[in-house]
């Protein structure tokens, strides 16, 4: 391979991507086309300079892959890979293991979801047949005479990309840069949507969505953008329409019912909230923010019956399960811990909501949950 030109660049995250990586690899190296993949744990040969190599192999590649797992966006390599194949103008396709979020380690859920629904995965097969198909469309378009840097879906893909790994105002230019060539482009227009929600300029994003609305109203992800909008503007009943109409035209979306669950929860629905809750779960049941929603609802059952309080604590587990790096569940566990009055396991789960958010310092010693705690030398060691 390393005398050859190499048509496909894999760029994925080690730990948690290479699996994937490695049947992509083979899936289209058996394609027809025979396409000639670089993936740097098995490309690049004993006694080669690894980044020469993987320099060599980006300027020469057509197609720049890019498989987004929990701990992509935590790569410093990967986000170098990303910034010269934008650099390099070559053609982005990326897919999204299902679940994740493009703010993964925030506590901002859906709300801040950042990526057009299909290019979610979930298994090895379901991810080489989305990349083989995009690379088909892409060769389709060529062949009819479209260049790739004049196709808005093309331009598109390096937008959302770039939200991915924070870099919002390069995002903006390049659905700009798309939305110039077709206005009417609508992934162009959500993905701008949700970038400019991410700078704090909802009212224009709102504007954009609702243009998306127009252009194509069965879009689902759209009347989940506008669902978002409504949602961080405490409008919730709008919300939940919007939410709900996005149900209507996709009945097995987890984020629209996910959604629909805390536009439920702020309106105070609590049993239906719980029922939208259990079907995002039952659609997608390793994405953890439906179990968050249920925690909360049994939370808000056990201020009238204590025994809900236990319901809770399963649903926040399984969060910290699902998700270990996620501070809100240790918290919400401590709380619970601290209203039963079990030091132990109360301290517990407050040091481990610390460690992972030093805020929760400050929430613990004004929180009168913990007041029964606040002059024990335990407590103060972990909120010093």
């Amino acid at each position: 391979m390393s005398e050859k030109n190499c048509d496909v660049f894999i760029c994925y995250e080690t730990t948690t991507g290479k699996s994937f990586a490695e049947h992509l690899q083979t899936a289209l190296e058996r394609h027809p086309r025979k396409f000639e993949v670089f993936l740097a744990a098995k490309t690049i040969p004993t006694g080669k300079h690894g980044q020469n190599e993987i320099d060599k192999a980006l300027n020469q590649c057509k197609f720049f892959i890019v498989i987004i797992t929990s701990l992509t966006i935590f790569s410093d390599e990967v986000k170098k890979e990303i910034k010269k194949a934008k650099d390099l103008n070559k053609i982005i396709i990326y897919n999204w293991f299902k679940g994740l979020t493009s703010d993964d380690l925030s506590e901002l859920g859906l709300k801040d979801l950042q990526h057009p629904p299909e290019a979610e995965f979930e298994t090895k097969e379901e991810l080489a047949n989305k990349v083989i198909l995009d690379i088909r469309k892409t060769l389709e378009s060529e062949e009819k005479g479209i260049k790739t840097e004049k196709d808005p879906e093309e331009i598109s893909k390096r937008g959302y990309l770039l939200y991915t790994i924070y870099k919002f105002e390069d995002a903006i230019k390049e659905f700009d840069r798309a939305l110039t060539i077709g206005p009417n482009h609508v992934k162009s227009l959500i993905g701008k949507g949700n970038t400019l929600v991410k700078l704090n300029n909802e009212a224009d994003a709102f504007e954009l969505f609702n243009k998306a609305i127009r252009i194509d109203a069965q879009n689902a992800y759209a009347w989940i953008c506008i669902g978002g909008v409504y949602y961080r503007t405490r409008r919730y009943k709008e919300a939940l329409t919007a939410y709900e109409e996005a149900i209507k035209i996709k009945l097995d979306y987890h984020l629209a019912w996910n959604g629909k669950g805390s536009a439920l929860y702020q309106l105070k629905k609590y049993p239906e909230a719980l029922v939208a809750y259990e079907e995002a779960i039952r659609l997608s049941p390793t994405y953890f923010w439906p179990w968050v929603g249920k925690g909360n609802v049994y939370y808000e059952y056990g201020k009238t019956d204590s025994s809900k309080y236990d319901d809770a604590i399963v649903a926040y587990e399984k969060v910290a399960e699902l998700k270990p790096d996620f501070p809100g569940a240790y918290w919400r566990l401590a709380r619970i811990y601290a209203i039963k009055k079990i030091k132990n396991d109360t301290l517990h789960y407050l040091q481990i909501a610390v460690k992972l958010n030093p805020d929760y310092k400050k929430g613990a010693k004004e929180d009168r949950l913990f007041e029964w705690l606040w002059g024990d030398s335990d407590f103060q060691k972990i909120v010093s």
